[in-house]
This record gives structure tokens, sequence and C-alpha cells, in this order.
């Protein structure tokens, strides 16, 4: 199994000098194969020659131990202020044709589960129901579905009390939905929200896009686009963002594994939570499906939801 480190730039972080992260000019991103390499010598005095501004690796934007350059080294050295959070299709589970037929890789609720017992937080972020989550998952693991409309701690659920109340229009849309999607689409209902695949008819999908604007216009949901779907939503600033930034805040250190358009808003969560001092690791899981937004705004790329269980084994 390869793990791949996609150092970034980006702003000066929080924390002691000798762990910020400074750009280098004109230089091109790389990515290295294997264990990352330790982090760049200390800086020439100021009466030196200056640097050349050749191409070169970036270093990490994000606070990274000083005596080594594996960006997760801060989440396995104290784990009892480290949070993991992640994406269930396509990173714990293999993308399917029919949604309810996904399941974890074999061996990462039994993972998640020891996990769970080591670090402050382990939790999965999803735009699938909670309750089809906690079918999948250990109880121990903090679950947020609908992108954080509804959440479950400790076995005790909760909704949203704003997003209860468009329960009607979704209930709406998804009769309008079977109504008139054309053969080929899955209308999936999931209470606060409904979604229609196109998986198995790839060419469908400028045709289900166009129900999907018409339907969310007449019901006043919203439509977001995903991996060959596209969902209606109540219109409530609800992500996978918002649910990282409450949950990771009081952590120390936190990583997040997506492989979606989805996850770049739990990415950009953790930017912010980094400018706070907090070690923040962005990992995509690559598919051929992966957007390039994804991967270009990771910190670590691994191959597949089996990586994932690969990577969670290394956490332990």
């Amino acid at each position: 199994m390869t793990f791949i480190q996609c150092p970034r730039v980006g702003r000066p972080v929080a924390g002691p000098p000798h762990q910020r992260c400074r750009p280098r000019h004109g230089s091109k991103a790389t990515r290295v194969e294997g264990v990352p390499s330790p982090p760049h010598p200390h800086r020439a005095k100021r009466n030196n020659p200056p640097r050349s501004k050749a191409p070169g690796p970036r270093l990490y934007r994000h606070v990274v131990a000083p005596d080594t350059g594996d960006p997760l080294a801060p989440l396995r050295r104290d784990p009892a202020t480290a949070g993991i959070f992640s994406d269930f299709d396509g990173t714990l589970s293999p993308i399917v044709d029919h949604p309810q037929l996904a399941e974890p890789v074999a061996g990462v609720p039994r993972l998640l589960a020891e996990l769970a017992r080591r670090y402050a937080v382990v939790a999965v972020v999803s735009g699938r129901p909670v309750a089809f989550l906690a079918a999948h998952l250990p109880a121990s693991v903090l679950l947020a579905g609908l992108y954080g409309l509804e959440v479950q701690r400790h076995g005790e659920r909760q909704f949203d009390p704003e997003a209860e109340r468009w329960r009607a229009a979704v209930s709406a849309a998804v009769t309008r939905l079977r109504a008139l999607a054309p053969p080929g689409v899955l209308v999936e209902p999931k209470g606060l929200s409904v979604t229609c695949h196109y998986r198995t008819n790839p060419s469908l999908e400028p045709q289900v896009m166009a129900l999907a604007q018409e339907v969310a216009a007449a019901t006043g949901l919203v439509a977001h686009a995903g991996r060959k779907s596209v969902e209606l939503l109540p219109p409530i600033h609800a992500d996978k963002g918002t649910v990282i930034r409450k949950w990771a805040a009081p952590l120390r250190s936190a990583c997040y594994l997506g492989d979606d358009l989805g996850d770049l808003a739990a990415f950009r969560a953790l930017d912010q939570l980094a400018t706070q001092g907090i070690s923040t690791v962005r990992i995509a899981v690559r598919s051929d499906e992966a957007p390039a937004e994804l991967l270009q705004a990771a910190d670590m790329i691994i191959d597949t939801p089996e990586g994932t269980a690969g990577l969670l084994r290394t956490l332990l």
C-alpha cells in the first residue's frame, strides 16, 4: 500500500516558530511516495547569499512536529486530544450501483471501534442518513448524517429543528421525482433529503440535473451535485465543514478523509482550524471519479477504501 504526501503552500499557521511552514516562492507542488522526508533544514542567516528560486518541494502549511515529516505524527503522539473524521461512501465503503448495498470495507468497523477507545473523537460525516450509518458502524463512533442535519452521539439521535420544518417539502419532492424521473434513475428518499442516482446510466445526467433544478424551484429545496447523483436538501447552511468546525475545535490535532466535492467543505474547515494552532491533515481517497480539486487540496492521497483501512491501521 502506498501513501502519497502532497505538500501544499498556504498562509502561516499558529504555533511555535520552529513548527511554522513557510512557502517557497516559484516552486511547484510535488508528490513524494513512501515515508515523507524530514522537515527542511534551518534557514540560512541573513548575511548569506539569497536563496535560489529554482523549483523545489513545498512544505506543509499545517503544524507538523519538528522532528518528523509525518503529518499524522501529532495524532499518534497524543490521541487523547486528537480526532479522526471520515466520509463513508468512497472512503470507508466502495462505491456501488445501488446505495443500499454499500458496506464498509472488511475490518473497518472493528478498526473504528479500536480507534474510538484511544482517540478523543472518531466520527463519520456523510450524506447518508444516520440510521444507515448506525446499522454499519459501531456505536462508539460519532455520526453526522445528511451533512449534519442528523447526528448521533453514543446512541442518542438528534435532528436539526430547522430542517424538520422541511420534511413535508422533501416528501413532496420525492413524489414528484418518482413521477417524472426517466427510467434508469433511482430516487432515494432520506427523510430530510432526497437523492437521484444515475450511476447505471450516466448519459441521463443532463435530464436528471434539469429535473432536480425544476423540483428544487417548486419545493424551495436546493440541489447539490454528487458522484453520479444530485441531492435535494433544505436551504439550511449545513455541510461537512460546519460539523468539522464544531467537533474538532476543542482538539489539538485532527484529520479528515474524503473522496468527493462535498468533502472540500471539510478540508476548508481544517484550514480554518489550522490557523488556530490545531495540527490538521487533509486526506483524499483517489479513484477514477475523484475530483481534481479535492486531490489538489489534499495533504495526503491514498488509493481506494482499502487504502483507507490501511491508513487507519497505522493510527492504532
